[in-house]
């Protein structure tokens, strides 16, 4: 130990350049705290010097392993690794008071970060493991970026704001925010097992432009999927990202939530479970409650797959409640493959399942000759109010659109026939044993066919007794 004033020291390995210190120091000392630059050796002395309201650094060179939580209340501070140092804290950190926080470098904190009316940051690797939760943010911010998160939930907002912009996140769920707003997701990877990988109920998401959320374990359970909308939740656009289920749907919207346009992304539902009656569609729109809209604005883009079970919908809009739910219009390059490309129906005599218009797109029913084939559009005890372009395949048995109705589960009555009000352009073809189109039910139909291609077995079956205007 000596003391100097400009100094390089060379202890336990590491290079250490100290500037501007008078005072003794032991060759243990690797936390430089800016902008004072004093040296300390261990990080809690280090935080008990940065004063409140003042920006602050604290730069660590060596290897610092903290063991108790570190608490900070009405600081600005970043600490980050330099020179090859590192940075273990075993008992999370705790922040408060309006404190912000900004972490960058490869450091682990095996704990939980919580964050109270506080700013957080965490870049350049950071490492969180909890037990409980991962990162915990009250009525304050998060940036992450570069950086993982794994607990029993990866992050949890509640009342705050978020950007994510990279990063792998893992948990039960691995993002839940609720009454949140999060700006944009630029990227990153949300990964569950068995629950879905992000769960949003009153939250905001502004862009949504890569990323990957996936649910994977088949759990054979019902199970709600890889993206789970939940209580009036909203996401303004969706240009991609990757939302897939290896049990549930790829994106279930339920309970007012909205989407105002998807333009790309892939959704996919991978189960084949057969106890899971319900949510296996890709991209499953569903009431839920009565009282709720729910729905999506405009669909331009995007490839929808359920390429599990047989009776699964690429995007199904379904009403099981008072209420509606709606689709806006779909066009552009949207691709929708399963059982059938696109179902829209409703078993509540007081619900609605709407379509406005269909002037784009590509619909498959890609299931082989058998009983559970369905349609590339199958109308079930719903409307669809238009369709002026798209194009419609049915493959097998199914034919290209086919109009039928549900049972109401609210009356134990059959419902209303599903119904187009008009086909003005689009080709609908069936390339196996199907017609073009099928109105299979009483009080199915459409009421103007003014264009449009139809090809199949026959063009057009009727098979109950609706008048027909061409």
């Amino acid at each position: 130990m000596k003391s100097v004033s400009k100094f390089i020291l060379i202890g336990m390995g590491t290079l250490m350049l100290c500037l501007y210190i008078t005072s003794a120091m032991p060759e243990s000392a690797c936390i430089r705290l800016n902008p004072d630059d004093r040296i300390f050796s261990g990080l809690q002395k280090a935080i008990e010097n940065v004063r409140a309201n003042e920006t602050a650094e604290l730069l660590i060179t060596g290897q610092v392993v903290e063991q108790e939580p570190v608490v900070l209340r009405g600081l600005h501070l970043t600490i980050r690794l330099v020179e090859g140092g590192s940075l273990q804290m075993l008992g999370g950190i705790q922040a408060y008071e309006g404190t912000t926080l900004i972490l960058d470098g490869n450091m682990e904190i095996l704990g939980q970060i919580l964050c109270e009316d506080s700013e957080l940051r965490l870049c350049r690797g950071v490492e969180v493991y909890a037990s409980d939760t991962a990162v915990r943010i009250r009525n304050g911010s998060g940036t992450f970026e570069s950086c993982h998160c794994e607990g029993k939930v990866g992050i949890d907002l509640e009342a705050s704001d978020a950007v994510f912009l990279g990063g792998e996140y893992r948990g039960e769920p691995a993002l839940m925010a609720v009454r949140s707003k999060i700006e944009t997701i630029e990227d990153g990877t949300f990964l569950s097992q068995d629950r879905e990988a992000v769960y949003l109920a009153h939250s905001w998401i502004g862009t949504i432009q890569n990323g990957r959320f996936e649910k994977m374990a088949d759990t054979g359970a019902l199970s709600r999927g890889a993206f789970y909308m939940d209580h009036e939740s909203c996401i303004e656009r969706i240009e991609g990202g990757i939302f897939r289920a290896a049990s549930g749907s790829g994106l279930l919207m339920i309970r007012g939530a909205c989407i105002r346009e998807i333009s790309g992304g892939t959704f996919q539902s991978l189960t084949d479970a057969v106890n899971q009656p319900f949510c296996h569609h890709a991209l499953f729109i569903l009431a839920g409650s009565d009282g709720f809209r729910t729905g999506v604005k405009t669909i331009s883009g995007g490839t929808f797959e359920s390429a599990g079970r047989t009776d699964a919908a690429a995007l199904c809009a379904y009403c099981n409640a008072q209420g509606e739910v709606y689709i806006g219009e779909i066009t552009g390059t949207a691709c929708f493959s399963g059982s059938s490309g696109l179902l829209v129906g409703s078993t509540h005599s007081q619900g609605k399942a709407r379509i406005e218009r269909i002037d784009g797109g590509t619909f498959l029913s890609d299931c082989a000759a058998t009983a559970t084939a369905e349609s590339a559009l199958l109308v079930s005890t719903g409307v669809v109010e238009n369709i002026t372009a798209g194009t419609f395949l049915g493959n097998g048995t199914a034919p290209a659109i086919g109009l039928s109705r549900y049972c109401e589960t609210d009356t134990g009555e059959m419902g209303e026939g599903g119904r187009i009000q008009e086909i003005s352009g689009g080709d609908m073809i069936a390339s196996g044993t199907a017609p073009a189109l099928y109105c299979a039910a009483q009080g199915s139909g459409v009421t103007l066919i003014s264009g449009g291609f139809f090809y199949g077995d026959s063009a057009v079956l009727i098979d109950n007794d609706e008048d027909l205007v061409i």
